[in-house]
């Protein structure tokens, strides 16, 4: 993996910037695309030091004592220049990228070139595409396992679901093991092959390492024992063989020889220290795994002691939820039993209460029919005092329509003829006004005119006694003959000058003389409308509180109205309720009727068929009845005339109420009323002729 660059100085101080403004570091992180830990470092050495710049520090351990420096030194100087022993200097370095590959015993597998930050999802994308073509371009037998280390994108529960689910066998990856992580050699070959051709950029650094990469072979190269030769080989140190060197230089390299003897014995022991350890590590790992299986047989046996409880509990309850159903559904009987009593019970008191209810609306009934005797008296009365009232309203309105009518008639033709005379008075003015105004205009013109002729005649005079003056004098005057001309042009220059502001003075004059005309006229003109209008202010408000008076009056009668409206309306609901209910008291009595005259006419058939009565007497009886009959008839029809007489009374009340609210402006609809019609007697009620709408005193 690359090293990760190191944050600008600019987005460091926007950090400090962020934070200071209150936001969190989860929020600073998102927005400029940082880890939550270095968010949280920088502003901790903000907070610290308060600068965000590299501080000096002390830096990793040295590789080298004095002395070995020295000695480096030393030998430097005294080797020649050869390129293999010269470290180039890299200049334009080809900066640095971050690379995925997988490799096999058989070889390498592929390599890509990672251009963004890897996430989880990149991982799996990457694995996807490249993982198994790998293991198919090296031909892998089935059962291969994949390993992978320990980051945290490999071991995220994601990234090991992902792996599960295509069926990868992974090797787990025990931590501190260097040993383990054999790509690392493939890596440091991979960037000597890099270093020595020495990319210039980003580009030429990966196409190399892509070559490199494949370059790599499929097996590392074994290392050749050389036979040892019959003759005894020298071995060359530093260009010379140890036969051509001096004793001083022999002592050194014996020195060096043993120094590195000693540093391969120190790294040996170091080797062997971690040998011991990590065995060390080993076994306490393979006890505490030992405990761990011990520790889970206990769990294991704990959960079944656990689940035979759970179970014998389980039997318990439904043990104990049978005798609760037991207990329910005695329970549930009684409180039927005690239902059904108490539902005869209270059956018993509702039938009780309804004849009581019957009793209390027989005892109703009977006080609703007096009440209804006594209410018609009422309405008649209220109709006659209902009538007289309307008749008094209507000729008082009618009388004050009249009186406003001519009031408004006489006003209306006083305003007519005043507005008249102003027009003519106000015409009559202008053309008096516009008529002086003209003469003041001719008079005016005629005398500037004058003026300015006069004006110019003088000038003109003046000129020519001038002129015969100087002709007299030319002899003495010549000498003065280009001041004259000077002055005489002057002069008429004046004379222009002058010209021109007595025409403007004049012009204002006149026109100042207009402005004080119309102004006097205007104020007089003023004069009179405030007077009109102080007189038109009064009508006005002698008007208003005319209006006022009438509206008052108005909102009363429209008071009354609504209050004879009411009561009228009451009172028609109370007169159509009752005659309802006597309407049907009369048809019930009259089906009753019938029923007890047929079952009479019946028995008596039967009586005098069991009789065997003689014709005489048989008639006499039939005669007897048939007036019974009679005078039962002359009832009915008698009744029957009265109930017609009621309906259209009813009727014509209901026309006039109709005609009377048309008078008043309240539309018809609202009356919801028409006349009665009685299907049984097979005859319209209520439009019978116009002597049945009175009764005789």
């Amino acid at each position: 993996m690359a090293k990760t660059k190191e944050l600008s100085k600019d987005t460091r101080n926007k950090i400090v910037d962020l934070h200071q403004a209150g936001k969190t570091e989860s929020s600073i992180g998102k927005q400029l695309g940082v880890k939550k830990s270095t968010v949280g470092a920088i502003i901790r050495k903000w907070k610290t030091y308060k600068t965000t710049d590299d501080l000096p520090r002390s830096g990793a351990p040295r590789k080298f004592s004095p002395r070995g420096v020295k000695m480096i030194t030393r030998t430097e100087k005294e080797c020649g220049v050869h390129p293999k022993n010269t470290i180039p200097t890299v200049k334009h370095g080809g900066g640095n990228i971050m690379l995925w590959a997988c490799f096999s015993a058989k070889g390498p597998g592929r390599l890509i070139r990672v251009k963004e930050r890897m996430n989880g999802a990149m991982y799996h994308e990457i694995l996807s595409k490249n993982l198994l073509p790998s293991a198919r371009a090296l031909k892998m037998k089935r059962g291969w396992v994949f390993q992978h280390d320990n980051d945290p994108k490999h071991t995220a529960r994601a990234t090991k679901e992902w792996l599960r689910k295509k069926q990868f066998k992974v090797l787990e990856w025990p931590s501190q093991s260097p040993d383990l992580n054999p790509i690392e050699n493939l890596w440091r070959e991979l960037k000597i092959c890099v270093a020595q051709r020495q990319p210039q950029n980003i580009t030429a650094l990966e196409e190399i390492c892509m070559e490199e990469w494949a370059k790599l072979p499929a097996t590392p190269p074994k290392k050749k024992g050389t036979k040892s030769a019959k003759g005894k080989t020298s071995t060359v140190v530093d260009g010379l063989s140890t036969e051509d060197m001096s004793k001083e230089q022999l002592e050194e390299h014996i020195i060096r020889l043993r120094e590195e003897l000693d540093r391969e014995r120190e790294e040996r022991n170091y080797f062997q220290l971690e040998r011991d350890k990590i065995h060390t590590f080993w076994e306490i790992t393979k006890r505490q795994l030992e405990e761990k299986k011990a520790d889970l047989r206990n769990r294991e046996r704990e959960m079944e002691e656990a689940e035979e409880s759970h179970q014998t509990e389980i039997r318990v309850y439904k043990q104990k939820v049978k005798h609760l159903l037991y207990e329910q559904q005695n329970s549930i009987v009684e409180l039927k039993t005690e239902g059904v009593v108490a539902t005869k019970l209270l059956e018993k008191e509702q039938a009780d209460l309804e004849n009581e209810l019957r009793r209390g609306m027989r005892n109703l009934k009977v006080d609703l029919k007096e009440h209804e005797f006594s209410n018609e008296n009422y309405i008649k009365n209220l109709k006659l005092n209902h009538d007289k009232e309307i008749t008094k309203l209507r000729s008082e309105f009618e009388e004050k329509v009249r009186e406003i009518e001519a009031t408004y008639e006489k006003k209306m033709q006083k305003q007519r003829q005043e507005q008249d005379l102003r027009r003519k008075t106000e015409l009559h003015e202008i053309e008096q006004r516009k008529s002086v105004h003209v003469n003041t205009l001719i008079k005016n013109h005629e005398k500037a005119f004058s003026d300015i002729k006069n004006y110019y005649s003088d000038i003109t005079l003046g000129s020519f006694n001038q002129i015969s003056s100087l002709k007299e004098q030319v002899v003495d005057m010549k000498k003065k003959e280009e001041r004259l001309e000077k002055e005489m042009a002057e002069v008429r220059q004046q004379n222009k000058r002058l010209t021109e502001p007595l025409q403007k003075a004049t012009q204002e004059v006149s026109e100042l003389q207009k402005q004080l005309a119309n102004y006097n006229k205007d104020k007089a003109l003023l004069a009179r409308v405030k007077a009109r209008l102080k007189v038109a202010d009064k009508e006005l408000k002698d008007l208003k509180w005319e209006h006022e008076v009438l509206e008052q009056r108005f909102s009363k009668v429209q008071q009354e109205r609504d209050e004879l409206y009411q009561k009228f309306t009451k009172a028609i609901l109370e007169v159509q309720q009752k005659s309802g209910f006597k309407n049907l008291l009369l048809e019930r009595k009259l089906e009753a009727l019938t029923d007890t005259l047929e079952k009479k006419e019946a028995q008596l058939n039967e009586v005098l068929a069991a009789s065997n009565l003689e014709p005489s007497a048989l008639n006499v009886v039939t005669r007897k009845l048939e007036e019974v009959l009679d005078s039962k008839n002359i009832a009915i029809k008698d009744l029957q005339y009265e109930l017609a007489r009621m309906c259209k009374a009813h009727n014509d009340l209901l026309r006039t109420y109709e005609a009377k609210l048309k008078a008043f402006g309240i539309p018809a609809d609202e009356l919801g009323f028409k006349p009665l019609e009685s299907s049984l007697l097979k005859q319209t009620l209520g439009q019978g002729p116009a002597g049945l709408v009175s009764a005789p005193l």
